[in-house]
């Protein structure tokens, strides 16, 4: 029986020389992925450095589970919004927006599974945010994620979203 992968992690290697005495590979933080070494950097003291390269790297890796006819209460939001940011953000005009909106949405609702989504967390979302415009559009850009991991067929049913009412209108006059 093979044994189970520790997965992606740093590891410090040594200086390596050729029998000759010439350099083979520099000292330096490398993420180890099974077999596979990827530099992460190459001295002792840019450990931070090479820590944000391996949580960059675990980011990257990362691919959400795209089975049909999933239940909500099983599928974790940060999955529908990386399909999201995947499939639809990358033609808005800009994505980059998208994505620091859905950042922001992640940091709340990251942990949470669809299902746990409800008016009572939308609500306590929007009082956290301040009500404003910004809050309303980053739900806003929550439904869609869930409506199209929904319509893709990944789910059974999304949650619905309640939105903060919506500001006044700016009253700007040119005299």
């Amino acid at each position: 029986m093979s044994r189970t992968s520790k997965g992606a992690r740093l590891v410090w290697r040594e200086e390596s020389r050729k029998q000759d005495g010439t350099l083979r590979s520099r000292a330096g933080w490398f993420i180890r992925d099974g077999a596979t070494f990827i530099s992460a950097c190459g001295s002792t003291g840019e450990r931070e450095r090479a820590d944000k390269r391996l949580a960059q790297y675990i980011i990257e890796k990362y691919r959400p589970v795209r089975g049909r006819g999933r239940d909500p209460t099983t599928v974790p939001i940060a999955d529908a919004v990386s399909v999201y940011l995947t499939d639809v953000a990358c033609g808005h005009a800009k994505p980059k927006e998208t994505a620091s909106r859905m950042a922001a949405v992640l940091n709340w609702f990251g942990d949470m599974m669809i299902g746990d989504v409800d008016g009572k967390t939308c609500r306590d979302y929007g009082k956290a945010h301040g009500d404003g415009a910004a809050a309303r559009r980053q739900l806003e850009d929550l439904r869609a994620a869930l409506n199209h991991y929904h319509r893709e067929g990944y789910v059974t049913s999304t949650p619905p979203i309640l939105l903060p009412p919506k500001s006044a209108p700016r009253d700007r006059w040119l005299t």
